[in-house]
């Protein structure tokens, strides 16, 4: 009798002796005689099979003993049979039986030919299939179930899998042994954790992260720093203001260095003309960080399969904003810089969430790489210049690959963080007031010229009305084809008003004499006296319709959408 290895089920030699005793493979004679539950009855049973004590089961739920009682075994398959019955095994259909020497023939209807010759005889046990117990070590020490799923960890080669895959890789045996064990691992979904300062209890807990694989060496980083003052050479109108920005842009590479994790409130989109280094500054940071750095573009960025966002500390997004798609993707980039988890969905994986601590830089070769709103906060804009010669690019490369690298991370892990605070907004540049104003809508552009004299009208309180005229003009004259509707073009305006600090409110007055017109709703370019304001709101409107029908053309102004009014002075 098999003898059981103490990782299994202790109850399995008595389940063995059970079933051979009885010879008879059921689930419930092991359930009754041991005092057990289905459950752990029903993998005794499989542990039976992988021993090779029964046999698999049949299409109508059967199974065989292939093991005989002690002292009750078959004889072998050479041994003579007694008298002059010949084993099955060795006749040949349709032959006649040959006699066995010494013996008697048979009486006539006695043997022979006949089918009632004799009883059957038995079928010859299955060969017992062995157990690789050192494959069942290996697997309860390095696989752990995903509660909830139908999903395991593999700790050594280090990915979530399916259990039918792990089945494919270790064999289903193997894998229907190791989920009776009762020594198996499983975790909860919210146990499985990307946690780069390895604060996570590792009893509890599979952390993702496992450390970084490059080691630092001191060496010259001389070539590296000259390309990045390079590049921020036209942040700033004086050099010391360029070397504030190239300053916050190494605090900003060094930060998550120094602290593991750590997840920056801001990104820095650098763009400008092809070839001046920046992909190759942004890739050599990335390869520091080894998988967990990764290059990314929109199909990444679009496609429903995000599993690239796992594990991640550093992320280059290259040329992920079409012209069509700036504002498609504000939202989407905003949660990847700001929002402290980010959902998983691999394909043919369960979805799951994951703490977010990815710091993420923008490269491009475009004017407007990304649409930034007016009070932008997140985003340092670098404008990069023209490229150097093609020898400076050569050799800077020959450095990167002789260790410069291993370098640059020795640089950074050293580089002093005193007056670095990793939460404030990013510094603002020429590059990124330049890149806010090409993303203005027509009447944010608008204001800014009204309240800047740029347009011939006067900047004086008026009529809602009267504002939203000049604003159509205005829209024709610059090429928008699709001026946006009143509401919202007053609730632009007043935005843009305070953003830039200066006085701007929309109220509801009543002047006496606008043709029996009981109220206006004025735009305030200044306070309006604390007496007789209807008074003063008539002579604002009178006032300024006088150059706005200079500025508008002799006798004729757009409409708005959908206003019925004669136009008498603007008044609603």
């Amino acid at each position: 009798m098999a003898e059981q290895p103490p990782e299994v089920d202790p109850l399995y030699s008595q389940a063995l002796d059970l079933v051979v005793k009885n010879q008879k493979a059921s689930i419930s004679l092991v359930q009754r005689h041991l005092k057990i539950g289905y459950n752990r009855a029903a993998a005794l049973m499989e542990a039976l099979e992988v021993g090779g004590i029964v046999s698999a089961m049949s299409s109508s739920g059967q199974r065989a003993v292939l093991q005989m009682p002690a002292g009750e075994a078959p004889p072998p398959d050479d041994a003579a049979p007694a008298g002059n019955v010949v084993p099955l095994s060795s006749a040949k259909k349709g032959a006649a039986p040959r006699p066995v020497s010494g013996a008697a023939a048979p009486e006539p209807g006695a043997g022979g030919d006949s089918p009632a010759a004799g009883p059957k005889a038995a079928k010859a046990p299955k060969k017992e299939k062995t157990i690789d117990w050192g494959k069942y070590s290996y697997l309860l020490e390095n696989f752990t179930l995903i509660y909830g799923t139908d999903t395991v960890w593999d700790g050594g080669k280090r990915m979530i899998m399916k259990l039918a895959n792990m089945a494919h890789a270790h064999g289903a045996d193997m894998v229907k042994i190791w989920k009776a064990s009762e020594r198996r691992r499983t975790v909860m979904q919210e146990d499985v954790v990307f946690d780069p300062t390895n604060t996570c209890d590792p009893e509890h807990c599979i952390n993702l992260f496992d450390g970084f694989r490059m080691e630092p060496q001191k060496g010259d980083v001389k070539p590296i720093l000259d390309l990045i003052r390079f590049l921020c050479s036209r942040a700033g109108e004086e050099s010391d203001e360029c070397d504030q920005i190239m300053h916050w842009l190494m605090c900003w590479f060094a930060y998550p260095l120094q602290h593991p994790g750590a997840k920056l409130r801001t990104s820095v989109v650098m763009h400008g003309d092809e070839g001046a280094g920046k992909n190759m500054l942004f890739d050599l940071v990335a390869s520091i960080y080894g998988k967990y750095g990764a290059l990314v573009g929109q199909d990444e960025l679009e496609d429903k399969f995000n599993d690239w966002r796992s594990c991640k500390l550093f992320v280059v997004g290259d040329e992920v904003s079409s012209r069509q798609e700036l504002v498609h993707n504000k939202n989407r980039l905003k949660a990847l810089i700001t929002s402290p988890t980010v959902q998983i969905n691999p394909k043919n994986l369960p979805r799951r969430e994951e703490a977010n601590h990815m710091n993420v830089g923008f490269l491009s070769n475009e004017i407007t790489p990304l649409a930034l709103d007016n009070s932008d906060r997140r985003y340092l804009v670098v404008y990069t210049p023209r490229a150097k010669p093609f020898a400076y690019y050569k050799a800077l490369g020959q450095w990167r690959d002789t260790g410069g690298t291993e370098a640059f991370y020795a640089y950074l892990l050293d580089y002093p963080l005193a007056d670095f605070d990793p939460y404030a907004p990013a510094p603002a540049t020429a590059a990124k007031r330049d890149l806010i104003d090409i993303n203005r809508k027509s009447a944010e552009r608008f204001w800014l010229e009204w309240h800047s004299g740029e347009i011939d009208l006067p900047y004086h309180p008026c009529a809602v009305q009267q504002a939203y005229r000049a604003y159509l003009k205005y829209a024709q004259r610059v090429g928008d084809r699709f001026p946006v509707q009143r509401p919202t073009f007053t609730r632009m305006v007043l935005r843009m008003a305070e953003a830039e600090d200066s006085y701007a409110q929309e109220k509801v007055m009543t002047p006496p004499t606008l043709e029996g017109r009981k109220s206006v709703r004025m735009f305030l370019t200044l306070p309006p006296p604390e007496e007789e304001q209807g008074k003063w709101a008539a002579e604002c409107v009178e006032s300024f319709e006088k150059a706005l029908m200079k500025y508008l053309g002799i006798g004729s102004y757009p409409r708005s959408p959908g206003d019925e009014s004669s136009g008498n002075g603007g008044a609603e």
